[in-house]
């Protein structure tokens, strides 16, 4: 009996799940390296187990979130996270199924190189699958309806359009979770002169971050550090945010708009019913919603559990494709793939 196996490369975390068993496996997508010759020495929890353990001798990067699993120097740390998890998932993998999620904006080659990723780490079969369309799946949508997809992730945003069991359109876009961040930190910056780690802009994201105006002002003191690497504690305000986030906010009400603008006549009465549906991490911004509901007109929507999304999408599709899907060469599989699911 043949097996199947769904990955997941977001770029904040990599899930891996089975169809009938669901996520099977996490792991943070972040590395420790060795500072001398750049070598990854951990990878995933490892990794975050030593930076916390042991900060000044090992220093965590997350190189998924500037580039993807065909980026330079990231393909050998996707392709140890495929052999665990075949490992975990399946004794002999021989006849083991791969399913890839993948972002829209992709190349022919560049959807070649990840099958061959696959098909490197020792899978039978290996097929791809556009981000959006598998987190549609996830959340149980009827792709014979109108929706456009937007998924937020740490490190990119994937948008589809799909219409009447088409894909209408597709992108990726620079602007994601980590923008909002790297907004924030740029902010404090230029008011208070101060520098925020990374992890410090995130915590303020999520305690105070918002797009959208609401009665509940909230928040936080902040640990900033001057020129001189000296600590300073500011206590920042969610109105502050409006401001913070504008530049990445606009960016991504553009992105939406150029994929609502792709919408057939006769399908804009059915996106006004099914709307917009947000995924990803990065789409938990407060607001968010309605903030693109209120400019573009369309209804919007954060699903439940954003994150694994994708992932589920992916294990609910596997076992609805053929026994062998025929391409006449793997540069078509992401194509040939999302035609079967209609």
């Amino acid at each position: 009996m043949e097996h199947e196996l769904a990955i997941d490369f977001g770029t904040s975390e990599f899930r891996a799940a089975i169809p009938g068993q669901g996520i099977v496996i996490r792991q943070p997508s972040c590395v420790v390296t060795d500072p001398a010759s750049g070598r990854v020495l951990y990878f995933g929890n490892e990794a975050r187990l030593k930076s916390n353990t042991n900060p000044d001798a090992y220093r965590l990067r997350h190189p998924f979130r500037s580039t993807w699993i065909i980026g330079e120097g990231v393909a050998p740390i996707a392709s140890d996270f495929m052999a665990r998890a075949r490992g975990q998932a399946y004794y002999d993998a021989s006849d083991v199924r791969l399913l890839f999620s993948i972002p829209c904006g992709l190349s022919d080659e560049e959807e070649y190189a990840v099958a061959e990723l696959g098909h490197r780490a020792g899978f039978g079969e290996a097929y791809l699958v556009y981000s959006p369309v598998a987190a549609l799946v996830g959340c149980g949508c009827s792709l014979e309806h109108t929706y456009l997809a937007v998924n937020v992730g740490a490190g990119f945003t994937d948008i589809a359009l799909v219409s009447d069991g088409n894909v209408l359109y597709r992108a990726s876009h620079a602007v994601s979770g980590d923008s909002f961040n790297e907004a924030i930190a740029a902010y404090v910056q230029s008011k208070y002169r101060l520098n925020l780690r990374f992890s410090e802009a995130e915590k303020i994201k999520h305690a105070i971050g918002t797009v959208w105006s609401d009665e509940d002002q909230r928040t936080f003191e902040m640990v900033g550090f001057d020129a001189r690497g000296g600590a300073h504690r500011v206590l920042l305000s969610s109105e502050e945010m409006f401001t913070a986030l504008e530049d990445p906010c606009a960016e991504l009400l553009d992105a939406i708009h150029t994929a609502a603008m792709r919408v057939p006549v006769e399908a804009v009465g059915g996106l006004m019913k099914t709307g917009i549906l947000l995924f990803g991490g990065g789409a938990k911004l407060r607001g968010l919603p309605e903030m693109i509901s209120g400019i573009t007109g369309f209804k919007t929507a954060l699903v439940d559990t954003p994150e694994d999304a994708v992932a589920k999408g992916l294990s609910m599709i596997l076992p609805t494709l053929p026994a062998k899907i025929p391409v006449p060469n793997v540069s078509a599989i992401a194509c040939k793939t999302n035609s079967y699911l209609y």
